[in-house]
C-alpha cells in the first residue's frame, strides 16, 4: 500500500516535470532535443546545469529557472533581435504613412536648428544670422 502511494507520487511528479519541460520548450520556441557538438541535447545540458545550481526538480519552476539561467545570453540576444525587428517594422510603417523619422537632434525643415547642447550664445547668433540671410534671399 505504501509502495503504491510512493509510485503514484513519483509518477505525478514526473508528469508535472515533463509538463514543465514541454511548457518551457513551447514558451521559448526551442527544440530541447537539439544536440550540440558533444552530442548532448539542450534538455540534458539544462538538467546538468540544474544539478550544478542545487535544484532537484521536485518543486515546480526548477527547470524553467535553470533553463533561463543557462540560456540567459541567448535569450537576451533573441529579445534584442526581436525588438530591433519590431522597431524597424514600425519605422517602415511610419515612413510609408508619410511620418518623418524622429531623431534625438531634430532639425527644422527650413534648415535652422536653434540652440544645441555645447553651443554658446555667439554661435547661436551667428547661425541665426546665416539663416536670416538665406531666408531673405529666398
Amino acid at each position: 500500500m505504501e509502495q503504491q502511494r510512493t509510485q503514484e507520487t513519483h509518477a505525478n511528479q514526473d508528469k508535472q516535470f515533463n509538463d514543465e519541460i514541454a511548457k518551457v520548450a513551447e514558451q521559448f520556441g526551442v527544440d530541447l532535443s537539439q544536440a550540440d557538438e558533444q552530442g548532448q541535447s539542450l534538455e540534458w545540458r539544462v538538467l546538468a546545469h540544474m544539478q550544478k545550481m542545487g535544484l532537484d526538480g521536485s518543486k515546480p519552476g526548477h527547470f524553467a529557472m535553470a533553463f533561463k539561467d543557462y540560456n540567459f545570453d541567448n535569450l537576451v540576444g533573441r529579445q534584442k533581435e526581436q525588438a530591433m525587428e519590431k522597431h524597424a517594422k514600425s519605422q517602415a510603417e511610419l515612413k510609408k504613412a508619410g511620418i518623418r523619422e524622429v531623431s534625438r537632434t531634430p532639425k527644422s525643415p527650413d534648415g535652422f536648428n536653434g540652440w544645441r547642447p555645447g553651443m554658446n550664445e555667439q554661435q547661436l547668433m551667428n547661425e541665426a544670422l546665416q539663416y536670416a540671410q538665406q531666408y531673405k534671399k529666398a
